[in-house]
């Protein structure tokens, strides 16, 4: 089988060599070739270690022959009559062949450009690219008119909003820690600087630099992890209170001009948009602002309706029409000149902006999580989302803008439209950007009343009345709902930072309160021996309860009073198997308990402490002794098990401390 399967081998070699020669006469080809194959055939009896020269020189031979066939027949074969249209017959199968070769080629291109474009990946949830630039000019129109609104509540030019927005939302949508997530100019960060903008408005952009480079220290700080330790009701006590700041902000653009309230007809024209922008936004339904955005159909019913209410405010009327003309001049407005003065007034409100933008950012990187889980990028990263929303301000600044931060609700609009990649929100900015540079006449031709209706919905969205019903089925606790009611109160009333390091504050003094209540523990008396097994949590909360624990009993007192300590020897027990050493007030605690077991002449033992702790009570007494075990956390840090432990499946191992009385030798008592 192998003298025939090299046989094999070198026949289809020939043929695939000679065949611009198959015009010629089969019967010569066919000679030369049965001559080759003869020939080859007697070479095969030499030895085993020359048959891959063997082989070689067949192939040679081979090609020789098949080589001398087509010098010599190809030219009468070329111009036979019979031959030209065989070539010709040829020729036609291999133009078809070509053709039908580039129709496949193009079909399987265009399928696999539509399935870019138009398909979605099921099994990453990743929508295509079509359906990200759709989200992009959904979220853009959202996002333009509410970045007007936004800076008329901050007291500056409307189209500095979207020059913030474009700066803000480019910066996090090219580097920002979650695709699909949308960045601009916020509701947060113009009431934040609110107040500054009637003291004085052109410390904003130093108020806004000041604040990005804060967000930057902290995102190489990694402190955008901290958002984890937010409680959930100071979370709905802020959102609450920030939906109705911004409903209160509303009241102000029922005066026009500044300062005088309208009236009579223009009042009612005035609420009649803010109502039907409001009914439209909420009331359009999912088929339709699936291709076209509710904003947009709002703005323009507000549009088509405006010039046949008289005494109805556009946005034109309050900041000039020289600002909505359009073209590379609007830039100007977008980013006005500054200069960086008054630090030390803008330094409070950089401070606060800081973190309510944080905060709003990293709440709303969590939601976007969990809306796109599964999809090919996986978690997103808070640290690198406050070093983007960081540079974004600080370069927002420097263009003297307000700053942003993320924005829940589009970010919310962007997925629910497929918008799950960078695309979207490069998309939205860019669309931003046509609309501020070629729509600026019809910007200013919008009714300040569509932008009241249009930022109502967005507090209504904002609110959380998932709390309210918490509250009416009695689901939380009376403190919880007495956070998340404070929370709201001091939001309105103090400012967003103050309200959210309060309920913090609040938070976290009642879990160690309840922390402190839950240490107990378990006696057991014997013949000159006393155990104690401690439960719960050791720490500054828990250091009194602990000390009344383990404090001697009168038995102890009298023994050390009487004659017998000099005689007989009394042992306490303490195991710490179930009690966490938490912090150096525990330390404290223990050493105490160390020294008045010590006065008294009791040997006292410690079971199960933590290395550090021990070392931390030989530093603090001189009447301690170790045993070799070692445990696996420290005081006052929450360190993750070791890896070797977890590939090893070992228990912590426990430690006993012996404390031996002044007047006494050492006594070590095992571990149990």
């Amino acid at each position: 089988p192998a003298v025939l399967h090299r046989r094999y081998f070198a026949i289809c070699t020939a043929r695939g060599l000679i065949t611009a020669s198959r015009a010629a006469h089969r019967s010569c080809v066919h000679a030369g070739l049965r001559k080759a194959c003869l020939f080859a055939s007697s070479i095969e009896q030499h030895t085993a270690s020359r048959r891959r020269r063997v082989i070689k020189m067949r192939c040679t031979l081979l090609l020789l022959a098949a080589t001398t066939s087509a010098k010599r027949l190809l030219p009468k074969a070329l111009t036979s009559p019979a031959t030209s249209k065989k070539y010709f017959r040829q020729y036609r199968k291999w133009q078809k062949r070509t053709t039908n070769r580039a129709e496949r080629l193009t079909r399987t291109s265009v399928e696999e450009l539509s399935g870019l474009l138009f398909s979605r990946d099921p099994h990453t949830d990743d929508h295509s690219l079509a359906a990200n630039v759709k989200a992009g000019l959904a979220t853009a129109v959202a996002v333009a008119l509410e970045a007007l609104q936004f800076a008329l509540i901050a007291g500056v030019h409307p189209l500095v909003g979207l020059g913030s927005t474009l700066v803000v939302g480019l910066n996090c949508a090219l580097f920002g820690g979650r695709p699909g997530m949308v960045s601009g100019a916020s509701a947060t960060c113009a009431l934040v600087v609110a107040p500054l903008g009637k003291e004085q408005p052109e410390a904003i952009p130093t108020a806004v630099v000041l604040a990005g480079l804060l967000q930057l220290a902290i995102g190489y700080l990694k402190g955008g992890r901290l958002v984890r330790m937010l409680p959930h009701p100071v979370v709905l006590g802020f959102v609450n209170g920030l939906a109705v700041k911004v409903i209160l902000a509303q009241v102000d653009h029922f005066q026009f001009p500044h300062g005088t309230w309208l009236t009579g007809s223009a009042l009612i024209n005035h609420s009649l948009l803010a109502l039907l922008s409001f009914t439209v936004i909420e009331g359009t339904p999912s088929f339709i602002a699936e291709w076209a955005p509710a904003p947009l159909l709002a703005m323009l019913a507000c549009l088509s309706l405006s010039p046949f209410m008289p005494g109805v405010p556009l946005l034109r009327d309050v900041v000039g029409e020289e600002a909505f003309t359009g073209g590379p001049g609007a830039l100007r407005y977008a980013f006005p000149s500054y200069s960086l003065t008054s630090f030390t007034t803008a330094l409070p409100y950089a401070c606060e902006l800081a973190a309510v933008g944080l905060l709003q950012s990293l709440l709303t990187l969590q939601l976007v999580d969990g809306l796109t889980r599964g999809n090919k990028y996986g978690r997103g990263r808070a640290s690198r989302e406050c070093r983007s929303l960081g540079l974004g301000n600080l370069l927002s600044g420097l263009c003297g803008g307000i700053g942003g931060c993320g924005l829940l609700g589009q970010s919310l609009v962007n997925v629910a439209c497929g918008g799950t990649g960078r695309t979207s929100a490069v998309a939205y900015v860019a669309f931003v950007l046509f609309g501020l540079v070629y729509c600026g006449s019809l910007l200013g031709s919008i009714p300040i009343g569509a932008l009241v209706g249009l930022m109502l919905a967005v507090a209504r969205h904002t609110f959380s009345w998932s709390s309210i019903r918490l509250l009416k089925d009695r689901r939380c606790t009376a403190l919880d709902a007495l956070t998340i009611w404070g929370v709201s109160l001091l939001t309105v009333k103090k400012g967003l930072a103050v309200s959210v390091v309060v309920g913090v504050c609040v938070t976290a003094l009642r879990f160690c309160w309840e922390t402190a209540n839950d240490l107990y523990s378990s006696h057991e008396e014997g013949l000159g021996r006393r155990e104690i097994e401690m439960h719960g949590t050791l720490f500054f909360g828990s250091a009194a309860a602990f000390a009344n624990h383990v404090a001697p009993t009168q038995s102890d007192r009298a023994y050390g009073r009487s004659w017998r300590r000099k005689v007989l020897r009394r042992t306490v027990v303490v195991d710490f198997a179930q009690c966490r050493v938490a912090d150096a007030s525990a330390i404290a605690a223990i050493d105490a308990a160390c020294r008045a077991y010590g006065d008294l002449g009791i040997t006292l033992v410690l079971r199960h402490l933590s290395s550090d702790a021990r070392t931390l009570l030989q530093a603090a007494s001189a009447v301690l002794e170790t045993s070799d075990d070692d445990p696996v956390y420290d005081v006052a840090d929450d360190i993750p098990i070791k890896p070797e432990q977890l590939l090893d499946n070992r228990a912590p191992r426990a430690d006993t401390v012996v404390v031996k009385p002044p007047d006494r030798k050492t006594v070590v008592v095992p571990s149990v």
